[in-house]
């Protein structure tokens, strides 16, 4: 814990794309996360207000199995397929926290090239089309207008 510290303060590692995408993590608040890291008495967890930033939002999520909505299985590769899993947790009523003495170190990895990444992103609009179908049938229409106010 101490060297996670010591080298997010000193900048040689980040909040997974922190940088690049913010909203993709925003709901964490990575400068409180690490306040609390840095302590040695504080709350084991501080709970998240899921608003319309989940339609961004990406943590890394660790639950209980039994009832947690399904990834849908239709996304492939790249794009919407932890959002859409995220907002379909906020919508079946789960509740969301940040643990504080939790943490996991992604190593980067080789990108898809950009022509790929727009293939794949196209593909997964189209999923996500079905997607909010799917939703709005299980959910009703409120869906549309918290989660996806422009489809």
């Amino acid at each position: 814990r101490n060297q996670l510290v010591e080298k997010l303060e000193e900048q040689e590692m980040i909040a997974f794309r922190y940088n690049f995408w913010f909203g993709g993590h925003f709901a964490t608040n990575y400068p409180w996360w690490l306040r609390n890291l840095k302590r040695r008495n504080t709350k084991p967890f501080y709970n998240l207000e899921m608003d319309e930033s989940i339609r961004y939002y990406e943590p890394y999520v660790v639950g209980y199995r039994p009832g947690i909505p399904r990834y849908w299985e239709d996304f492939r590769g790249y794009g919407l397929n932890k959002i859409s899993f995220l907002t379909e947790c906020v919508k079946a009523g789960y509740n969301f926290a940040v643990l504080n003495k939790l943490y996991v170190v992604h190593l980067d990895h080789p990108t898809y090239s950009l022509a790929k990444q727009g293939v794949m992103k196209n593909a997964s609009r189209l999923v996500y089309t079905k997607f909010m179908e799917y939703n709005e049938e299980k959910y009703g229409d409120i869906y549309k207008e918290i989660f996806c106010p422009e489809c």
